[in-house]
């Protein structure tokens, strides 16, 4: 099944496609610190970032789309915040 999760502090996409379907599963980043105190000065791998999704009324289509935050400015349609 496709979905989205969130607690694993990485910015992905996997894409499978199979006899049934074409799948999607989308790690949606993180909005913490990546320089936590319980972090002990070492640097995680994790990704600073969220996911914006559209789904279309009645229908089984959707997209997700990643946006990441590289040194506190994310890009999304063209503008940067």
């Amino acid at each position: 099944m496709s979905g989205v999760s969130g607690h694993s502090h990485r910015l992905a996409q996997y894409r499978h496609t199979n006899e049934a379907d074409s799948y999607i599963w989308t790690e949606a980043g993180c909005l913490c610190q990546l320089d936590a105190d319980y972090l002990d000065g070492t640097t995680p791998n994790w990704n600073q970032g969220f996911a914006i999704g559209y789904f279309k009324e009645n229908s089984k289509r959707f997209i997700i789309e990643t946006v990441p935050i590289i040194k506190q400015r994310a890009m999304y349609g063209g503008m940067e915040f």
